[in-house]
């Protein structure tokens, strides 16, 4: 993309031929040239901040990266401890279970007792309390 070329010279002929004074068409025509030039930018101008914006969008696209990186070694680290945590909660379990099993033998132990404790009682003629 250029600026807008165009002869101003033959402009301002034309203007000067219209009935335009010389000083006018010459005034008319640079100026309308100095506006195109300005409302328009030259291809170095649009590369120059396509440029610019690439960086900018390369620099933010790392930055993201980075980011998801960290986020991704984060989760990876939750996910371990997740399994650390349930092969204890599984062991947990597990003891919880042996614990309950042991706790009922007891009480039938203890049952046992009171029973044989009682019939001892009994044929050695001791009241219960």
């Amino acid at each position: 993309m250029t600026a807008a070329a165009f002869d101003t010279l033959k402009l301002a002929e034309r203007l000067h031929g219209s009935g335009f004074s010389k000083k006018q068409s010459v005034g008319l025509a640079e100026g309308l040239a100095e506006a195109l030039a300005e409302s328009h930018p030259t291809k170095d101008a649009v590369v120059e901040v396509v440029e610019t914006v690439g960086r900018s969008v390369d620099r933010r696209l790392n930055s993201l990266e980075a980011g998801q990186a960290r986020l991704e070694s984060k989760v990876g680290a939750l996910e371990a401890g997740q399994a650390r945590l349930e092969a204890k909660t599984d062991k947990l379990e597990a003891g919880q279970s042996v614990l309950m099993d042991n706790q009922a033998e007891l009480r039938r132990d203890v049952q046992n007792g009171n029973q044989m404790l009682t019939a001892i009682m009994a044929h050695l003629g001791i009241p219960k309390p």
